[in-house]
Formats: C-alpha cells, sequence, structure tokens
C-alpha cells in the first residue's frame, strides 16, 4: 500500500468523521435550547402532559371519567415511559421533552451500531447516526410526543435480530420490542412484519412461523389485558385514528417530491452501491448453473435461494406501507417518511458506502454536502426565536393570571404546570370525530356511550359559558372547537387578539382573549 494512498484514505475518514460531529453538534444543541422553551411547539403538544398528570395521579385515563380530556390517537407507552421521571423531577414540558430526544439519540447509536458492525468504520457509524438524528428532531421531533420512542423501539425491533444474526434470543427481544412498539404507536407493529417477512423469504420458514406465532401469542392475551385495564383504549388508538384518517394522493405526492430535493444526492450515492451490489451479484452466479426460483418444501431453509441485504429489504417494506397506506394522511406531513424510511435508508447507504473507493472522496462530499443542506432547512436557527416572542409571552401572562381557564390547546402544558385543569389538552375534537364503530367488546363499549359522553362534556361548557364560570376563554381562529363557541358573545367579549407562530411545525395560530361581560 502506498503512502498516497494511506494518506487519502485517511484524510477521506477524518472529513467524514468531522463533518458527522459536527452535524451531530448543531442537532444536540437546537434540541437542547428546544427542551427548555417553555412555549409548545406543536398545537397538541400538551396532551401528552395531561395523561401523565392522569397517571401520576391513580386514574385511569381511558375511562369516560376522564374523556374527552384525555383523548388520544396514541398509545400508552410513551407516558409509562415518562412516568418514574416525573413523578421525581416533576410533569413539566422539558421533562417529557428530554425523554423524547433521549430516545432519539438512542435511535441514531441503534443504526450506528448495525452500520459498525458491517463496516467497521467509526467514520460511517458516526455519518449515518447524524443522518438519523437530523430525521428524528425535524418537523418538531423534539416535542413532546410518543414518535422518537416508537421509531426507537421500530429500529431495534428490525436491527437487533442482525446483529445477533437471527438467533433466538435476538428474534425473542425482536418480538418484545414490537409489541412495545404497538402500544407507543401503533404503526410501528410494522416491525413484526418485517422480521416475519424476512425470516420466511431469507432465513428459515421454521425461524419465521416461531417468531409470528411467538408475537400472536403474545400479543392476543395483550389485547385483552389492555381491554380489561383501559376501557376505552382501543377507540381512542383504533377506532379514533381510523375514524380520523383523510386521504389524499396528491398530499402523497407533495412528500416524495419533497423527500427527491431534500436527497437527490444520497440517492445518486445509492445507485453507485446498488451497481457494485448487482455487479457482485452478477460475478459470483456460477456460469451454466441453475437454481430453483423458491423452495416450498424444506422446512428448515428460506422460500427464496438467494439472499437479500436485510436493511435494504427492510427499507422496502417500509417504502410500500409509506406509499400503500400512511403517506397519504393528511393529518401529517413527512413525519412517517422520517420516522420509518430516511434511519433505514441512510442506515443501509453508510453499511453499503464503500470508503475504499476510488472516488471516496467526491462520495463523502456529496454525502456531507447532503447533510448540511437537509439540516439547514429542518433545524434552521430561525426555529428557536420562538423562546423570544413577545406575542407568547403575553399570551402566557393571560394565563398565569387566571384560575379557570377554557383554554385552547395550544397552552394545555402551560396549564398543567402552574397545577390548573385543562380543558382541552389538544385532541378533544378528534374525539366527536370517531364515527361508529362494531358493537364488539374488545373495540370498547358501545358507540351510544361514548356519544353519550361527548354531549354531556359539551354540554358541560356551555353551560359553564353561561354562567361565565370561566375567567378566560381562548380560541384559535383557524380551529373548530367542540363546544358552541357562537354563544361566546353573549357572556363574553375579547380583550385581545394574538398571533402565535410555532416555526419548528410551520404553524402559525390567531388566539382570540376572551373575559366575561360585566354584568
Amino acid at each position: 500500500m502506498s503512502i498516497e494512498l494511506f494518506v487519502g484514505r485517511r484524510a477521506a475518514r477524518i472529513l467524514l468523521f468531522s463533518g458527522a460531529a459536527v452535524s451531530i453538534a448543531w442537532t444536540v444543541y437546537f434540541s437542547l435550547v428546544t427542551i427548555f422553551m417553555p412555549y409548545q411547539i406543536e398545537f397538541r403538544e400538551g396532551t401528552a402532559l395531561v395523561l401523565t398528570r392522569i397517571l401520576l395521579n391513580g386514574e385511569n385515563p381511558f375511562v369516560f371519567e376522564n374523556q374527552p380530556l384525555a383523548m388520544t390517537n396514541y398509545g400508552v407507552g410513551y407516558n409509562l415511559a415518562v412516568l418514574p421521571f416525573a413523578a421525581l423531577f416533576g410533569n413539566t414540558l422539558s421533562l417529557h421533552r428530554a425523554v423524547t430526544f433521549a430516545f432519539v439519540l438512542l435511535s441514531a447509536f441503534v443504526c450506528a451500531a448495525a452500520v459498525y458492525r458491517e463496516q467497521k468504520e467509526v467514520s460511517s457509524a458516526l455519518a449515518c447516526a447524524a443522518f438519523v438524528a437530523v430525521s428524528l428532531a425535524a418537523h418538531g421531533g423534539i416535542g413532546a410526543f410518543p414518535s422518537a420512542m416508537g421509531t426507537y423501539l421500530f429500529l431495534a425491533a428490525i436491527l437487533l435480530p442482525a446483529l445477533r444474526s437471527f438467533d433466538r434470543p435476538g428474534l425473542a427481544a425482536s418480538a418484545a420490542l414490537s409489541l412495545l412498539a404497538f402500544y407507543t404507536k401503533p404503526y410501528f407493529v410494522l416491525a413484526f412484519g418485517v422480521v416475519t417477512a424476512y425470516l420466511f423469504l431469507f432465513v428459515s420458514k421454521k425461524k419465521a412461523v416461531f417468531y409470528g406465532g411467538g408475537f400472536l401469542l403474545a400479543i392476543l392475551p395483550s389485547l385483552f389485558a389492555a381491554r380489561a385495564a383501559f376501557p376505552l383504549y382501543f377507540i381512542n388508538t383504533v377506532a379514533g385514528n381510523i375514524s380520523n384518517a383523510y386521504r389524499s394522493f396528491g398530499h402523497l405526492a407533495r412528500q416524495l417530491n419533497q423527500l427527491f430535493l431534500y436527497f437527490y444526492p444520497s440517492l445518486l450515492l445509492a445507485v453507485f452501491a446498488l451497481t457494485d451490489d448487482l455487479r457482485s451479484v452478477a460475478q459470483s452466479s456460477a456460469p451454466g448453473k441453475t437454481e430453483k426460483w423458491f423452495n416450498a418444501s424444506d422446512w428448515k431453509r428460506p422460500f427464496l435461494p438467494r439472499p437479500m441485504n436485510y436493511i435494504f429489504f427492510s427499507f422496502v417494506c417500509s417504502l410500500l406501507a409509506f406509499l400503500l397506506i400512511l403517506g397519504s394522511h393528511m393529518g401529517t406531513y413527512m413525519n412517517y417518511a422520517y420516522q420509518l424510511l430516511t434511519p433505514l435508508f441512510f442506515c443501509w447507504l453508510f453499511q453499503r458506502l464503500n470508503l475504499e473507493h476510488k472516488f471516496r472522496t467526491a462520495m463523502i462530499l456529496l454525502a456531507l454536502f447532503n447533510l448540511f443542506a437537509w439540516e439547514s432547512k429542518e433545524l434552521n436557527p430561525l426555529m428557536l426565536r420562538q423562546n423570544d416572542s413577545r406575542e407568547w409571552a403575553e399570551l402566557y401572562d393571560y394565563v398565569r393570571s387566571s384560575r379557570n381557564i377554557l383554554n385552547a390547546p395550544l397552552v394545555a402544558s402551560e396549564i398543567v404546570e402552574l397545577g390548573l385543569i385543562p380543558v382541552d389538552a389538544g385532541q378533544s375534537l378528534v374525539y366527536y370525530n370517531v364515527q361508529p364503530y362494531p358493537d364488539f367488546y374488545l373495540i370498547g363499549p358501545p358507540y351510544s356511550d361514548w356519544e353519550l359522553d361527548g354531549f354531556r362534556y359539551t354540554r358541560l361548557l356551555d353551560r359553564s359559558v353561561e354562567r361565565k364560570d370561566f375567567d378566560l376563554v381562548m380560541t384559535v381562529k383557524e380551529k373548530a372547537t367542540f363546544f358552541h363557541v357562537k354563544r361566546l358573545p353573549q357572556y363574553y367579549s375579547v380583550v385581545a387578539e394574538l398571533k402565535v407562530d410555532m416555526p419548528q411545525t410551520s404553524q402559525t395560530w390567531t388566539v382570540l382573549l376572551w373575559k366575561p361581560i360585566a354584568e
């Protein structure tokens, strides 16, 4: 090996390592500033604090007594993970975000570990971690939401079996992680499907059956246990999600276009990696040798004789789920892509990126250009200016000077931290959008009971407005309410109108503040 070649390789690794380290440093700084930001960075971020408060009080959020206030389309896993820390340090917005950030770091670490196992290159592993961290921190990802935890469980459930060469302990841990993922955010159970499919197709039909059977034996009794412990859990997380899912293929197309604009440099690198893989497959095929297309008989062998890269297979499965199911959902923009697609894509890419290639410097520069260009858009320092917003400060002054508030969701976290009880945690309106569901025990109580509870809550609020029980009422111009807002002018008058920004999630809201009309 020549000295020039050695120096060139070393310089390329140092360049990649340094660029990734700088990116991670900015992501950490951006996240820490966000963690301690006193204002919500997303309209419904306060929901998590409300559920955690109910659990801290020893109550059940999934019973009619705490609905629709505790309504959530998410699972309970994140709140249970936060619970012991909230009991020790207080149920605050910063605490919830800190737990979220911990799962961002864990997700980056598990992907980096998968890359290092394959490449034995610290620089490649760190670059993968940088992309994953940006992906999960973007779009308000450091907020008090279960997405980062669910993504970690999803990634760990997929990557752990490969790290352990699909042995029994690795598969058992994967099944357990998939189960936890389901109770964190239901769609992350996709990990179970990915592992099962790969085992059956490329590892062993026997292992696939035992892995899938073991998971089903675990999840079926857990469904009945969850229904018994939390009577309204599956109405919240399953029926509620289905009822509030509005799909648009135009929405999907916009996200695909955005993904291409953000990642075309990395897609070019992926083409090079795939070309190398195809060339290796062609060279390894013995001329004249014929193989069966599939093997349906041998129990211990895979269904397909030719192997396929496990991480790439996982990415393709996630991409299909995004294209066919999740990507067209109007409730979120880019979030599913950043949770399911980009971590696996970059995990595969940096596993396959060959730093011995003669064009390695160009490849590294292309990857770093993509990383910094993307990060500058998604973690723009201007987004942190919400900390210094005069409008937010004025809005919180109104909240802190009131004792009984008919609140808008964007201040729910502050109300909880003040020790008050919010009226709307963020997803209360979602409660009223739940459509009739089958009268089946596992789903929950009859729909008529659900509908009646919502009616009673609305009526309670209407009467409280009529009695002027609230010393402050907040409405948001851009959002509907579940109480009869047209009655407000009879009993309250607008004293202020504030426009507040949530730049990390590209949201702007016009808040009307109402005070009781003097007799």
